[in-house]
């Protein structure tokens, strides 16, 4: 894909890109540099966050990506206090929006103290922040960021546990609900490391230790269910893949911070490019006419790379107001089901995307769906050059109660 990226010098710069997927940025409090990095193929490109006001690179100290809606969010932290810039652009914008300025802390909306952002993350709509160098009143933790008021507030959702930890990057994994925290706090009772945090039941959970000759990990990023990126923020050293399934790390990839910084933040964003375009073969169409006269036709964004679990089903045209769900199996069929006017076009060892956050309504429902665990039985995951079938199941009255069908998909994943 051709983008053009502003650099911070001021020139233009034309390149062959792939798809963005992880974000990197640096600080050493008055400058910084930002990268982008498609993992898949290990390409790498600089781009620039401008400052609004000083034209100047801004430094970041930590970062989260709204992939969804093309926003990106970057702190920046003085060198001392409880104070905070920050920052979202739009995708393809270089200049920021300034959200809350030096001079203006961010305060917790229970102590009142002021917290300081040194981490972000973003999931489920909400924007989080680790305050982790406390010199106020705020309590060290993980915070929701209130940006719908004005001034910006910070509630906390998490408070450490254990003094000791040093969370110097933080991640959110959507599919599983966890974050994931660099750990840099030698004194922490398993030493340095990665840690998962469940704000849902407020526990801290050890995964695995840095690899060998590493100890300062200040950006953390996580390809949902699949991988946690963790990047150093000196010259010349590696991003770390901790892979989610195997609970190991991955061999190091190749970094392309060219300079020594104080601070890193990263962010997951395969949108960063632009949105991801259509993939999947439609097959056993079309589908038969429901009660809103349409035929309901099933889709699919993101990447045929199954190691990305990068994939979004639609249904369109269903009956309005009437609920759904998606189907996913390896063998194509077709039959008519009992009680049905529609045609299931799958066969075998069929799974239903049927749990209450998964189920869809009419007339348009979309599902993100984790490769690493399609419901089967018992669930699999989706590898290089396996053929999967999707296809949706609904409810209609037609005129009476009954049920139908989209066509069906076929994506082959590399």
């Amino acid at each position: 894909m051709l983008r053009i990226l502003s650099l911070a010098t001021g020139c233009m710069l034309l390149a062959q890109v792939g798809q963005a997927q992880l974000l990197i940025g640096t600080s050493s409090y008055s400058t910084g540099e930002t990268h982008q990095v498609d993992v898949a193929s290990g390409t790498a490109m600089t781009f620039a966050l401008t400052h609004p006001t000083t034209g100047t690179q801004v430094p970041c100290t930590g970062m989260a990506a709204d992939d969804a809606n093309g926003a990106l969010y970057v702190s920046s932290v003085p060198i001392s206090g409880d104070d905070v810039e920050l920052y979202r652009w739009g995708y393809g914008d270089p200049t920021a929006t300034v959200l809350s300025a030096f001079g203006s802390p961010i305060f917790d909306t229970i102590t009142g103290g002021s917290v300081r952002c040194e981490a972000l993350a973003f999931g489920g709509g909400t924007l989080y922040a680790v305050h982790q160098i406390s010199t106020g009143a705020a309590p060290e933790g993980i915070y929701v960021v209130n940006l719908s008021v004005t001034p910006i507030t910070a509630t906390l959702v998490h408070q450490f546990l254990d003094p000791s930890i040093d969370i110097g990057g933080l991640g959110f994994d959507p599919t599983s609900g966890l974050f994931y925290g660099s750990n840099d706090g030698p004194a922490y009772a398993a030493g340095r490391g990665l840690v998962s945090i469940d704000v849902a039941s407020q526990t801290e959970t050890w995964l695995a230790a840095y690899p060998p000759g590493v100890d300062d990990i200040d950006a953390v990023a996580v390809a949902p269910g699949n991988t946690v990126y963790l990047v150093e923020d000196q010259a010349g050293n590696t991003i770390h893949p901790y892979v989610l399934q195997t609970g190991v790390f991955a061999p190091s990839e190749p970094s392309p911070v060219q300079l020594t910084w104080l601070f890193a933040g990263a962010a997951w964003a395969p949108n960063f490019d632009g949105p991801p375009g259509p993939i999947g073969t439609s097959y056993c169409s079309p589908a038969v006419p429901n009660s809103s006269g349409l035929s309901s036709v099933i889709s699919a964004v993101g990447s045929l790379t199954a190691a990305d679990n990068d994939v979004r089903l639609t249904a369109n045209d269903l009956p309005p107001g009437q609920f759904g769900y998606f189907l996913a199996g390896q063998a194509q069929g077709m039959a008519t089901p009992p009680g049905s006017q529609g045609v299931i076009c799958m066969m075998g060892n069929i799974g239903r995307y049927d749990e209450v956050p998964e189920i869809i309504q009419g007339p348009t429902g979309n599902l993100r769906i984790n490769l690493n665990a399609i419901p089967v039985n018992p669930p699999q995951a989706a590898v290089a050059g396996e053929t999967w079938l999707f296809q949706c199941w609904y409810r209609d009255n037609n005129p009476a109660l009954t049920n139908n069908f989209t066509d069906g998909l076929s994506i082959t994943f590399e």
